[in-house]
């Protein structure tokens, strides 16, 4: 029933704030597809998930799908969301939150890429993410003890988040459950049901604001201080960078030049993190 492999769903903006005829930003996207196929052991397929709702994502999302036609591990789906209102539009959830259009639109998209799988894992992924390190050996064991594993968790909403948000599909399916935007915002649902029914899930080290701030000091990337990374057994393996889509021209080119050089010069071996003296706290 379950393919021996990991889905990883990426939902995707295509250009800047997702605007038509913004600034691209699917460089995101490819470093990623870099990162992915540097360190991950286990077998995986990637499901890229756009919105196309007029002429000029459809042209884009055209050029995507050339781009990796020749891959039979990539798979370039239209999102089922056809809602092209102002990313400042406002929805109600069921716990009475406001949150906006970006998160409904995000949260259509994963559920398409997870419907299109048949991978016995999934990992849902943000595009502006890289893997850093080799992870499937350190994280896929964890799911034989936890409901789940987050790279961080939101305490003002109680809300696991889903920037790395990893689980088994045979579990959510046994419990139908598919993460969807209907509380606190993208996968709340499956952090209130965990609650609900006594599932422990896992929460990674990270750097984030809902985290560890003072781990900032031992990124592996010196992107001037923003983004967020993420450990497993002490060993970084994913950063974030966290609004990729939303960062101006010089902030996202920095992401394309510090990643692609880590990348390129990443020998394979585990890369620790160090305690440095970081320039903003100089």
């Amino acid at each position: 029933m379950y393919d021996k492999n990991i889905d990883i769903i990426v939902p995707i903006l295509l250009t800047r704030h997702g605007a038509p005829g913004g600034d691209r930003r699917d460089g995101y996207l490819n470093l990623l597809i870099d990162s992915i196929d540097k360190f991950t052991d286990y077998p995986f397929k990637i499901y890229v998930v756009p919105d196309v709702r007029n002429e000029n994502e459809q042209i884009l999302f055209d050029e995507l799908k050339d781009y990796y036609e020749s891959r039979d591990d990539v798979f370039i789906l239209k999102s089922k969301n056809e809602d092209d209102s102002p990313s400042d539009t406002k929805h109600i959830l069921e716990d009475g939150r406001e949150v906006g259009q970006c998160s409904i639109n995000k949260s259509i998209a994963l559920e398409t890429g997870i419907l299109a799988g048949k991978g016995r894992y999934i990992c849902l992924l943000d595009s502006d993410c890289t893997f850093l390190n080799e992870w499937t050996n350190m994280v896929l064991p964890l799911l034989k003890e936890y409901f789940f594993i987050t790279a961080s968790f939101r305490k003002d909403f109680n809300m696991a988040r889903d920037q790395f948000f990893l689980y088994d599909r045979k579990v959510f399916d046994e419990n139908n459950l598919i993460p969807d935007c209907s509380i606190g915002d993208c996968g709340g649902n499956v952090t209130k049901y965990a609650d609900k029914n006594n599932l422990k899930f896992y929460v990674c080290k990270n750097s984030t604001y809902w985290g560890d701030e003072s781990l900032k000091k031992e990124h592996l990337l010196d992107l001037e201080g923003f983004g967020e990374q993420i450990w497993i057994d002490e060993i970084p393996y994913l950063y974030h960078y966290n609004r990729g889509s939303s960062k101006d021209d010089y902030s996202f080119n920095l992401w394309l030049k510090v990643v692609g050089d880590y990348l390129k010069n990443h020998s394979g071996e585990i890369v620790k993190s160090e305690v440095k003296k970081m320039w903003w706290n100089e």
